[in-house]
């Protein structure tokens, strides 16, 4: 296998790092973030969204008083690194400084600047295998001259239109309980975005409803978003009794009218000095003929046989 790399300009995200393997194609900003901003078959549709616009840019005098004036944050789009659980300012750090970056026999390693306040160090290394599927290794590096406990967070915005696949657990237990969901508090239980099934949980997107956020105890260790004739099937890791946010979820979704998220969280962290938070992504992409039911089980389950498993 060959990966090759090289810089381009893209959009209005200035220079970006370009990873093929002349299969699929991945792009990452180096003037700001960073951020993955280019999922795709060479030459084909992006499977990201891209806040063009910046429509999504959050202000608050919070995040004025801890970064400064004039302060504000840029999601972006494409595929972000956090630390979670979230804060309603600290978690915004405005991000929009140039990145290191190194080339590597199979990627790239992105590095960004330390945050002051928060005291951390982000940095991502992306690895292209043969075919269609990538690795992504996320380290949060504490800078703080004491521990810090958190957990990394990997954030991917996709396009809306799609049908996102959670397994259920597999794992029957008849006395105790065998699973976690949990959700936000501006979630409504019965929207018609979910649908909840004996082996399947779906979650599709909606043109004009608000937001929604759950998330799991993914034991499974994979999910899928199928969307503009493809599949995008994410896998990470699931420590049993391990301590994970939000009352114990590796694995959470969001969406609102513009996206589509999947979220992978690794095990909270006592981080000292000097260390790292980290957690692996796998990500494979496959073209696919059609799409699986919203709500029919069996119909989910021959296309997860079909093109997934």
């Amino acid at each position: 296998m060959s990966v090759k790399v090289s810089t381009l300009d893209y959009e209005n995200y200035g220079k970006c790092v370009c990873i093929t393997n002349g299969v699929i194609e991945v792009y990452v900003s180096v003037d700001v973030g960073p951020r993955i901003l280019r999922l795709a078959f060479v030459g084909k549709d992006n499977l990201l969204y891209n806040d063009i616009n910046r429509i999504s840019n959050k202000a608050s005098e919070g995040i004025t008083k801890a970064f400064g004036d004039g302060a504000e944050y840029a999601f972006y789009g494409g595929h972000r690194l956090w630390a979670s659980p979230e804060d309603p300012v600290y978690s915004y750090y405005p991000d929009g400084d140039p990145v290191e970056w190194q080339q590597t026999e199979f990627g790239a390693i992105f590095t960004a600047k330390p945050q002051p306040v928060n005291d951390v160090q982000h940095s991502m290394e992306i690895k292209l295998s043969d075919g269609q599927s990538l690795e992504i290794f996320h380290s949060i590096k504490n800078l703080r001259n004491e521990p810090q406990t958190y957990a990394s967070w990997g954030i991917t915005q996709f396009n809306p239109g799609g049908i996102e696949i959670v397994p259920q657990v597999e794992k029957f237990e008849s006395l105790t309980a065998n699973r976690i969901i949990s959700y936000w508090s501006y979630v409504n239980m019965d929207d018609e975005r979910i649908h909840y099934g004996k082996d399947f949980i779906t979650i599709k997107t909606h043109p004009t409803l608000s937001r929604l956020k759950i998330g799991f105890n993914n034991a499974c260790k994979w999910s899928c978003y199928v969307n503009q004739g493809t599949a995008i099937i994410k896998e990470f890791d699931y420590t049993e009794g391990g301590q994970y946010p939000d009352f114990g979820c590796n694995y959470e979704t969001y969406t609102d009218p513009y996206i589509m998220e999947m979220e992978c969280v690794g095990l909270m962290t006592k981080v000292n000095t000097g260390e790292c938070a980290t957690h692996r992504e796998k990500w494979t992409i496959k073209p696919v003929e059609r799409m699986p039911s919203f709500t029919d089980q069996e119909d989910i389950a021959n296309f997860v046989a079909e093109y997934i498993k």
